[in-house]
């Protein structure tokens, strides 16, 4: 569940929502000076599969009439989307009125319509419906009339709103499930007797034939919609692999883009990995295109092969991660000075050095090592830190040491002095300073 109380993200949300085909929707409203109503939440939805509520949005828009009036410009009177509701005339009145929205779907007038006997739950109310027809367990039902006006919401709270969405979307499909597996049940009456009132119309005006055409007619109409349904969540979830490739991909390209602009990496001279990676970016371009010239062409096999797109989309990560972390280690290889941690530590004890130390100490850890820079502006930003920590060693210096000695400990710091640096004068040094003991030769 995302709960927006921020008015660029509930924008960025109200900017998604107005893409959809079809939302599934709830409010919650407080009551401020008793007994006028003010709109609190607005719960929405548009994946009528997710049983759990992550795919849930929760905007906050108490005190927010500006984007309350953004989501009625965009989403309520939009023709395009079928908004639903439970008891939809509640809902509409805070969300623009029943004069300005259009194309909503009411589940409590749908379940009216077929009646209560029929379905043969206790009333009409969502939660009823939701445990009696879907089966849902442990519904909440207590925090309807809670004080929607505090703020932060409790957990129980933000539970009952998210909730009440995934209870209505599978409400919905019930109740359609319902009329299309029960077409005889509700057949329309003929257009010269649409005016007689069903008490008075004399059935045996159908003719056997007519009855049977309208039934074949129910259920290619059924089949249609049924294949609609199945179009729609197919449409959905290729819409969403492609989204969610391009969202993975997108901060590579763009280290790619950095890297290759300062030439710390050339692909093209890869001869391994280069034509794997140029066959994978033209299958991930030609999809991309191919949805953005028709969006349903995503619902065939043959012009998506699911499986196919998202193999490619890992190895052409886990291609760019490697190329990527390899060229970050050979630059930090040569941009970076080296570090002995056993030295520095030694120098600590100098109390005139121990300032520089801890500075290139927090440093040499600010700096990443197993991941890199994704961006022009993270890149700059370490640039500067090891410019930084270039500058504490060449100001690592104190009036108590000798020169000769000042050379000896940078270069061993630094990964390795010459016994040509350890002279008596420094050997005398570091005997006084009980150092000695702690250095080691070795030979390279």
């Amino acid at each position: 569940m995302r709960y927006l109380d921020k008015a660029a993200d509930i924008r960025d949300a109200i900017c998604e929502f107005s893409l959809c085909d079809r939302l599934w929707l709830d409010t919650e409203t407080a009551r401020v000076y008793n007994p006028p109503q003010i709109l609190s939440l607005i719960q929405v939805t548009a994946d009528a599969d997710d049983l759990e509520g992550n795919s849930v949005t929760v905007l906050d828009m108490l005190y927010k009439p500006d984007l309350i009036e953004e989501f009625v410009h965009r989403v309520m009177v939009n023709p395009q989307i079928e908004k639903i509701f439970h008891n939809a005339s509640f809902d509409v009145k805070h969300l623009g009125g029943k004069e300005r929205v259009c194309n909503v779907t009411c589940t409590y007038k749908i379940a009216q319509g077929i009646s209560l006997h029929r379905l043969g739950t206790s009333n009409l109310k969502l939660k009823t419906l939701a445990k009696q027809l879907c089966g849902f367990k442990n519904v909440i039902e207590d925090e309807g009339r809670s004080n929607w006006e505090q703020r932060p919401l409790s957990n129980r709270q933000l539970q009952y709103a998210k909730m009440d969405v995934v209870y209505l979307a599978q409400v919905h499909l019930y109740l359609m499930n319902w009329q299309l597996s029960q077409p005889q049940l509700s057949l329309p009456l003929p257009e010269k007797s649409r005016s007689q009132t069903a008490k008075s119309y004399d059935y045996s005006a159908w003719s056997w034939q007519d009855k049977c055409q309208r039934l074949i007619e129910l259920s290619i109409q059924k089949n249609n919609i049924q294949s609609y349904v199945k179009n729609q969540r197919n449409f959905r979830d290729r819409q969403e692999q492609i989204g969610k490739a391009v969202t993975e991909l997108q901060p590579l390209a763009k280290a790619l883009t950095v890297f290759r602009h300062k030439k710390l990496l050339t692909l093209d001279s890869n001869q391994n990995s280069s034509p794997r990676l140029n066959s994978l970016l033209d299958l991930i371009q030609e999809a991309e295109e191919q949805f953005q010239k028709n969006p349903d062409s995503i619902v065939e096999n043959r012009n998506f092969q699911g499986k196919n797109f998202k193999n490619s989309v890992d190895g052409l990560h886990k291609i760019l991660q490697e190329q990527l972390l390899q060229a970050w280690s050979n630059y930090l290889g040569r941009r970076m000075p080296s570090t002995n941690p056993e030295m520095l530590t030694l120098l600590a004890r100098i109390e005139t050095f121990k300032p520089t130390v801890e500075t290139i100490k927090r440093l040499d850890k600010s700096i990443p090592r197993r991941d890199f820079p994704k961006n022009s502006e993270e890149f700059e930003a370490i640039e500067q830190q090891i410019a930084q920590l270039r500058e504490a060693w060449q100001n690592l210096s104190s009036e108590e040491v000798p020169e000769a000695v000042l050379r000896f400990l940078k270069a061993a710091s630094a990964g390795g002095a010459p016994l040509s640096l350890l002279t008596l004068e420094v050997q005398n040094w570091l005997d006084r300073h009980q150092l000695s003991q702690a250095l080691k030769v070795c030979f390279t």
